[in-house]
C-alpha cells in the first residue's frame, strides 16, 4: 500500500438535515473567535464543501469542485468520515466502478429548451426574473415551468412537471416536487409581479433595436384586452360569477393584458376578480402604469386601444385626464355617439369617400368632448376643460346587406307561416280579433310581433320602418381618438390590436390556458406569472415564422415552415438531445430541418459545450427546500 501524507485541511464540522425520514450529512467549513466576555468560542460563518454519499454519517466523502480546486491533493486521494475523524486512501485502492466521485452521464431532451432559453435571453425576460427573482435561484425554478408549459402546453396541470424534469434539460437541474413547486409559486406576491413587469419594460427598450431592427419607438401604441379564466377552485377569492367569455357555468377570474401593437409582445398583465366588467379596469390600471413607468429609463408616449368594451364617459376622461392617447372603439348607444352618426349619414353613398382595400366608407369629423380636469368624489363632474377628439365613421356597405339579408329572410319566412295560420281562420270565417291573437308560432313570434303589421283581415304585412329602425346601425363603426387624425390610420391601429385577441387566442387554446388548476390563493399570482411569460415567448416565436415565410431565406428552404405549426415545430426541437455530465453537457450535431427551424426563431445553433450549474451553488440553505415539516432539524458536530 502506498503511503498516504494527509493534506492539511482547515476545521471542518458535520452537518446533517433530516426531512421525512432521510437524513443528509455534508461537511462545512467555519471560522470563529474568542469572546472574552462570555469566555466562549463564537462561531462566524460556515461554508458547505462536501457531502457524505449514502447519507449516512459515516462514509464516503464527496468534495465539491471549489474545495478541490484549493486542495488539489484531495483529488489523488479517496476520502472517507469514520468516527476517529477523516481517513484517506489512495485511489488505486479500490475498483473504479466504485468510486463515488465519477461524473454521470445521462441523455436528455434539450433543444426546445435551448431555444426557450435564447428568447428570454434576448427578451429581457431573464433578466427581469433575475433581477426581481434571483434569490436561492427562484427565476431559474420559474423559467423551468414556463419551459414545462410551452414544451408540454398542459401547463395548467404542474402535477405532470416532476416526471417532465427528469427526461428534460432545464434550466434549474433538480427536481420540484408538488409541494416545492406550490412554495416556489407563493413567493410571487402582487408587489413583486409589479416590479416583475417594471423590469421587463425596462429590458424590452433596452433589447428593442436587437430584437425588432429599429429604434424604440417614442409612441407606444398599446393594444388593450382581457378575457375571463374558469376555475373548478371553491377557495379563490378572485374567483366569481361574472360574464364567461367561454359560455362555461363556472366561476372565473380575469386576466387583462397589453401588448405592444407593432410587435404583439405582451408587456403587462393583470389579474382581477371574475366579477368586476372591462370598462371598470381602466383607473387602476392607469395607476399601475404610473408607478411602472415613474422610474424607466425610457417613458414613451402611451396609446391606448381597446375595443366598445372598455368605452365610457368615466375612461374618456380618465385617458384625457392623466395625458395617455386613445383610439377606442365607440358603442353606438349614446346620444351624442348617435348625433355624430346621423350628421355623417348622407356621406355613406359618397364613392369618393371609399375605400378600396377594407370596402368601407371613412367618414371623418371632430367633436369638442368637455371632461372634468379636477374630479370630486361626491360632486358632480365640472366639464371645464375641453379636448379636441377625431370621430371616425365607418359604414361596411356588405355588413349592412347581409344583417339586412338575414332579417328579411327571417320575417318573411314568419310572416309565410303565420299568413297561412290566418288563411286557416279566414276559410272558417273565425278569424276574429280574438282568434287571431292566439296564433301563435313558436320562437318566430318574435318576427312577427316586432316588424310585422296586419291589414284588416289580420294578415301580417312587414313594416319596412321597423326594418330600417332595426338595421339604422348595421355596418357601420365609430372610432374616437384624440391623436389619430385619418380615419384610415384609426382603423389600421384598431385592426392591429387584434394581436392581443390572437395572444389570448394562444394563451387558452395553444397552451391550454382556459382552466385554472389551482386551489390556493397563494400559488395563483405565481401562476399567472409563468403563464403570461409563456404566452410571451409564444407570440414571440409566431411573429417571428411570419417574418421568416416572407424572406427570400424560406424560398430557398427545402422546408416549409407554413405547413407545420409552431407546436409541432417546438415538438420537432424537442427531439434533440443533450449528454448530460457533472456541471455541464454537449448537444447532438444540428442539421438539416433542425437547423433551419433554429434560423426561422432567430436562435443561434446549440453550442456544442454547455455549462451548468455548479452543485455548490445549489446550497442546503435555500429555503425552497426546506419544506415545512416539523420533524426537520438541523444538527451539527465539529471534527
Amino acid at each position: 500500500m502506498a503511503v498516504i501524507t494527509a493534506p492539511k485541511l482547515p476545521s471542518l464540522k458535520v452537518g446533517s438535515r433530516s426531512c421525512k425520514g432521510k437524513s443528509y450529512f455534508y461537511l462545512q467549513t467555519y471560522t470563529h473567535h474568542y469572546d472574552p466576555k462570555t469566555k466562549n468560542s463564537i462561531r462566524d460563518s460556515q461554508k458547505t464543501v462536501g457531502k457524505i454519499v449514502g447519507g449516512q454519517k459515516f462514509g464516503l466523502i464527496q468534495w465539491h469542485d471549489e474545495f478541490l480546486d484549493q486542495y488539489p491533493d484531495l483529488r489523488k486521494l479517496r476520502s472517507y468520515k469514520t468516527a476517529q475523524g477523516i481517513e484517506f486512501k489512495p485511489l488505486e485502492d479500490e475498483p473504479a466502478d466504485k468510486v463515488g466521485n465519477l461524473p454521470k452521464v445521462e441523455k436528455k431532451l434539450a433543444g426546445a429548451y435551448w431555444a426557450c432559453s435564447e428568447a428570454l435571453a434576448q427578451t429581457g425576460i431573464s433578466d427581469a426574473l433575475h433581477r426581481i427573482f434571483g434569490e436561492y435561484h427562484r427565476d431559474l425554478k420559474l423559467a423551468s415551468i414556463v419551459m414545462y408549459m410551452l414544451i408540454k402546453r398542459d401547463g395548467a396541470v404542474l402535477h405532470h412537471y416532476t416526471p417532465f424534469s427528469k427526461i428534460h434539460y432545464l434550466p434549474w437541474l433538480r427536481e420540484l416536487s408538488d409541494g416545492q413547486l406550490g412554495h416556489l409559486l407563493s413567493h410571487v406576491t402582487h408587489e413583486r409581479l409589479q416590479q416583475f413587469f417594471q423590469a421587463l419594460i425596462s429590458g424590452y427598450y433596452k433589447n428593442h433595436q436587437a430584437l425588432y431592427k429599429y429604434d424604440a419607438p417614442k409612441r407606444l401604441i398599446l393594444a388593450l384586452d382581457s378575457t375571463s379564466i374558469s376555475t373548478y377552485s371553491k377557495a379563490l377569492p378572485e374567483a366569481e360569477w361574472g360574464h364567461n367569455k367561454d359560455d362555461d357555468c363556472l366561476k372565473q377570474f380575469n386576466y387583462l393584458m397589453l401588448c405592444d401593437e407593432l410587435t404583439g409582445m405582451p408587456l403587462y398583465g393583470k389579474l382581477y376578480k371574475g366579477n368586476v366588467v372591462d370598462v371598470s379596469t381602466v383607473k387602476n390600471l392607469i395607476s399601475d402604469l404610473e408607478l411602472i413607468f415613474k422610474d424607466a429609463e425610457v417613458k414613451p408616449e402611451l396609446i391606448f386601444t381597446t375595443d366598445r368594451g372598455y368605452e365610457s364617459s368615466d375612461n374618456l376622461q380618465m385617458f384625457l385626464r392623466n395625458g395617455h392617447d386613445f383610439i377606442i372603439r365607440s358603442k353606438i348607444d349614446s346620444a351624442w355617439v348617435k348625433d355624430i352618426v346621423e350628421s355623417v349619414r348622407d356621406q355613406f353613398d359618397d364613392d369618393n369617400l371609399h375605400d378600396e382595400f377594407t370596402k368601407q366608407f371613412m367618414v371623418t369629423t371632430t367633436v369638442e368632448y368637455k371632461y372634468d380636469p379636477f374630479p370630486v368624489n361626491g360632486k358632480n363632474k365640472q366639464n371645464s376643460a375641453s379636448a379636441k377628439l377625431y370621430a371616425h365613421v365607418y359604414f361596411d356597405e356588405s355588413v349592412y346587406n347581409r344583417r339586412h339579408d338575414s332579417l328579411r329572410f327571417n320575417v318573411n319566412s314568419a310572416r309565410e307561416r303565420f299568413n297561412a295560420e290566418v288563411r286557416k281562420l279566414v276559410k272558417t270565417k273565425t278569424n276574429s280579433p280574438e282568434n287571431l291573437t292566439k296564433i301563435n308560432i313558436g320562437v318566430t313570434q318574435h318576427f312577427i310581433d316586432t316588424y310585422c303589421k296586419f291589414d284588416s283581415d289580420g294578415f301580417a304585412i312587414i313594416d319596412n320602418d321597423k326594418v330600417k329602425q332595426r338595421l339604422k346601425y348595421a355596418g357601420v363603426m365609430v372610432i374616437l381618438s384624440n391623436v389619430a387624425d385619418t380615419a384610415k390610420l384609426a382603423y389600421l391601429a384598431y385592426s392591429r390590436r387584434m394581436s392581443v385577441e390572437r395572444n389570448f387566442q394562444n394563451f387558452k387554446a395553444s397552451l391550454r390556458f382556459n382552466r385554472e388548476h389551482v386551489g390556493l390563493h397563494n400559488s395563483l399570482q405565481g401562476r399567472f406569472l409563468c403563464e403570461f411569460i409563456a404566452s410571451a415567448i409564444y407570440v414571440l416565436f409566431q411573429t417571428r415564422l411570419a417574418e421568416y415565410e416572407k424572406s427570400d431565406a424560406a424560398k430557398k428552404d427545402k422546408l416549409i415552415i407554413t405547413d407545420m405549426s409552431l407546436p409541432r415545430i417546438i415538438d420537432e426541437l424537442d427531439t434533440i438531445m443533450l449528454t448530460c455530465y457533472h456541471n455541464g453537457g454537449y448537444f447532438d450535431e444540428i442539421s438539416g430541418k433542425y437547423r433551419t427551424i433554429y434560423e426561422a426563431l432567430q436562435i443561434p445553433l446549440p453550442q456544442t459545450v454547455l455549462e451548468g450549474i455548479k452543485d455548490e451553488n445549489l446550497t442546503d440553505e435555500d429555503e425552497d427546500y426546506e419544506e415545512e415539516d416539523p420533524e426537520m432539524i438541523v444538527r451539527g458536530e465539529e471534527l
